[in-house]
């Protein structure tokens, strides 16, 4: 049989396939064959439209009406299908709501700024969550979605980050000795730590304590603060420290005039929102940081990671022998950036942009060249280092204070949101001990801090460059500006749940505080507001930040009056619990002067919250052991912070009562329950109520005349009936509080609500010190009561120390 023919030359033919291959003659030869494909594309066999197509998941009914909620890709194309259908695809009329729209953003929103302030990432927050005016700012309360139990997860196994820069900064520069000495008169070193402690006045932990009014603790407390110190840089710096003290905007004025008053300062000069104080004779400067920095509080295991992702060291990144910023602004898509962000011409904005950027990094070229700089650059790196393995914040040493200096964290946003985990293997054998130099940070630098403020690039051109990519999605290779940061290491819980709740606190300079916290969002971190700060210290079985002794406390607990107050008389009479015949004094408020006055032998003007660790620890061993110790004064005018745990069911809620079982209370029992008494104003009420109604029926053509006239003569006697139906609904508060039920009542429940950690309804309260041997004697069970019910139930009380 004959072998099979070959043409192909590299099998033995004769003919050969071409070396090179024309474009232009190829594309030619077959144009025919690709208008058929492309006319082919166009009719396509489907019967659905554009938006048909999608995921149901992806699909709204908006769509038919509004193109620009369908994807980019097939936008187009359901353009083209809403023309042919006859539907307009222009969009409809601007509204009026749009066309009065503000022409300068910026300019709005520092109008709106002027009463109430904003955190930095007030604009995220707004969109996200449920806003309220509190302390002056304007804070996130609460998520719009459901994520209560989220949240606690998020604090349990990942991260909770919240904005906490509404907690203010005020430093204070002066000789060591004179900063001691005057603070020892606003401190108590019974109540814990204080300025002086020998563990924070190296600079390498921050320090807690209670800050009180000048010459007057224990008892006129102010409230807690925050404090680190500068650390020592060489020897001649012990005479001549700073202090940093972080103090609540719920008592920051308060806190701030003691301190003036303390160092005997006088006003120096004001800045655009800061002030300077000074006091010639002792050289004790104060100044106000309320907008110098952001601070954010990280909460969860995940915390470490999230940080190490974000947290790229400058140092590492820009190196002294490549001048990074020279050679990035010559770049002809950042000048392209800026034509596009400014709308005229781009040479002088960049040339002025250039300058500005490549002064305010001069500072950290510096501090490169600097050798003893450099050393402690790669100090606070090789301690960042050990910390990739860690599994949890509190592995690490308490109140620990970690520096870094990190490049612009917008540069490397990931492309889509994603889960942080720790970079390295598990490490359970981080150093516990603190090294040198891990402290130092140049935050503390004032000309820096400004520097770092106008060396920031405007977002839009970093979208503009990032748009510009060769490869969609990859990070920019410029690392940005040099941004100094602070981390501070929180412990969490003590308990046996040691270290739920533990975290890192990040401190930023003024001007960073959106774009870091962006991309602490997109690595994975759960952001909370004001509920999920309470309700982290609820978890961890703290006292609530806001004393009833204290002024900031006083306000908030007649705010949380005032607010169930209004609700109660909102609703209808035959909806409001009757609170006479419940025997509750006072349904809207707390009596704590008058519970601790019931319970003392002695006349008292005043009340205060026992602070002192070792009296609260002697408090908890004589409920611990069921034996009264005879050295406690129970005579003293002073309320003790407790936790109740319920023994079986019974949901409490604030404002409830705590009192003390009979002797023959079994609780085991299911229903223990408050006699109904009567009440002797119901019918004085319904008459009142009735001739009311009469006497509005009557002067109905009267009020119609007035309104035209735009008067109003029933103004008085609204108000009049008002106040007269009020206080017949509501109790006698002026009775004896600790008789007023069957059992005698020793306290109130400040908060409650169901506790994830201990897996049932737990409540904060505080009980009256003269209460405390009976409770002792009836083993520590109490009976909580709600405002609005009749049942008691069990609990079993500990003292919060």
């Amino acid at each position: 049989m004959d072998s099979k023919h070959n043409f192909d030359e590299l099998q033995g033919g004769s003919n050969f396939l071409p070396r090179t291959l024309s474009i232009m003659k190829f594309t030619a030869a077959r144009i025919e064959e690709i208008k058929s494909m492309r006319e082919a594309l166009k009719l396509s066999s489907s019967t659905k439209l554009a938006f048909q197509t999608l995921p149901k998941h992806m699909r709204r009914r908006i769509m038919s009406h509004n193109p620009k909620r369908v994807p980019r890709e097939m936008r187009t194309r359901h353009v083209n299908q809403m023309s042919k259908s006859g539907l307009s695809a222009t969009p409809k009329k601007i509204t009026r709501k749009h066309r009065r729209r503000p022409r300068n953003l910026q300019d709005e929103y520092m109008r709106r700024q002027r009463k109430i302030s904003w955190l930095e990432t007030h604009i995220w927050h707004a969109k996200r969550f449920h806003m309220v005016n509190r302390w002056g700012y304007r804070l996130p309360e609460q998520p719009c979605d459901k994520v209560f139990r989220a949240c606690y997860r998020a604090i349990a196994h990942h991260c909770l980050l919240q904005d906490i820069s509404y907690i203010s900064c005020v430093s204070i520069t002066g000789p060591l000795e004179i900063l001691l000495e005057n603070f020892k008169n606003i401190c108590d070193s019974s109540s814990g730590v204080t300025f002086a402690a020998k563990a924070f006045i190296r600079g390498t932990r921050e320090g807690q304590t209670t800050l009180f009014f000048n010459n007057s603790n224990p008892k006129r407390a102010i409230g807690t603060v925050n404090f680190m110190w500068n650390p020592i840089t060489d020897s001649d710096s012990e005479e001549k420290r700073t202090i940093w003290i972080w103090i609540h905007a719920a008592f920051y004025n308060d806190a701030l005039n003691t301190l003036i008053e303390c160092f005997s300062l006088n006003t120096l000069c004001t800045n655009n929102q800061s002030k300077i104080y000074k006091n010639e004779n002792s050289k004790i400067f104060l100044e106000e940081l309320k907008f110098d920095l952001s601070r954010f509080r990280l909460t969860g295991p995940l915390s470490t990671a999230i940080l190490q992702k974000i947290l790229k060291l400058a140092h590492l990144s820009i190196s002294t022998d490549i001048e990074w910023d020279e050679n990035f602004l010559e770049n002809p898509d950042f000048e392209e950036s800026v034509a596009k962000t400014s709308n005229s011409s781009n040479s002088e904005i960049t040339r002025h942009l250039k300058n500005t950027l490549i002064e305010n990094s001069k500072w950290f070229k510096q501090l490169l060249d600097n050798f003893k700089s450099k050393k402690i650059l790669n100090e606070q790196e090789t301690y960042w280092k050990t910390l990739e393995g860690a599994t949890s914040p509190d592995q690490v040493s308490p109140h620990v204070i970690l520096s870094l200096i990190a490049t612009d964290p917008r540069y490397s946003y990931p492309k889509k949101r994603e889960k942080a985990l720790p970079i390295g293997e598990s490490n359970s054998n981080i150093k516990y001990e603190i090294p040198e130099n891990v402290n130092k940070s140049w935050l503390w630098n004032k000309d820096i801090r400004n520097q770092v403020f106008n060396s920031k690039l405007p977002t839009k051109i970093i979208n503009d460059l990032r748009s510009d990519l060769l490869v969609p999605g990859s990070d920019l290779h410029h690392c940005g500006a040099p941004i100094p940061v602070l981390l501070v290491q929180q412990p969490g819980c003590t308990n046996e749940y040691h270290g739920f709740g533990s975290g890192w606190d990040l401190i930023v300079p003024s001007g960073w505080g959106q774009p870091f916290w962006v991309a602490l969002i997109m690595r994975g971190a759960r952001s909370g507001g004001l509920r999920e700060f309470n309700s982290l210290l609820f978890e961890c079985e703290r006292q609530q930040f806001l004393p009833p002794d204290t002024k900031a406390g006083a306000e908030e607990e007649k705010r949380l009056s005032d607010l169930q107050r209004r609700k109660y008389f909102a609703r209808p009479p035959n909806k409001r619990p009757n609170y006479r015949k419940l025997s509750i004094t006072n349904p809207f408020g707390f009596q704590w002067k008058d519970i601790v006055q019931n319970w003392s032998s002695n006349e008292i003007n005043d009340f205060y919250v026992i602070r002192s660790k070792k009296m609260l620890e002697v408090l908890q061993n004589s409920l611990k052991h069921k034996r009264f110790n005879d050295c406690i004064d129970i005579n003293l005018n002073c309320l003790v912070p407790v936790r109740i745990k319920m023994l079986d069911k019974g949901a409490p809620k604030i404002f409830a009562v705590i009192c003390l079982p009979h002797s023959n209370d079994n609780c085991k029992k299911m229903t223990l329950m408050e006699p109904l008494k009567e009440d002797l104003n119901e019918q004085k009420r319904k008459d009142l109520r009735s001739s009311h109604k009469m006497d509005l029926k009557k002067r109905s053509k009267e009020r119609k005349k007035l309104k035209k006239v735009k008067r109003n003569s029933d103004s008085e006697k609204l108000e009049s009936y008002r106040n007269e139906i009020e206080k017949l609904w509501l109790p006698d508060s002026t009775k004896n509080v600790r008789f007023s039920s069957s059992r005698e009542v020793i306290g109130f429940v400040t908060k409650a609500q169901f506790s994830f950690t201990r897996a049932k309804n737990c409540a904060n309260g505080y009980i009256a010190l003269g209460a405390f041997q009976s409770l002792v004697c009836s083993s520590a069970k109490v009976l909580v009561r709600n405002v609005n019910s009749l049942q008691y139930r069990f609990g079993i009380v500990n003292v919060i120390v």
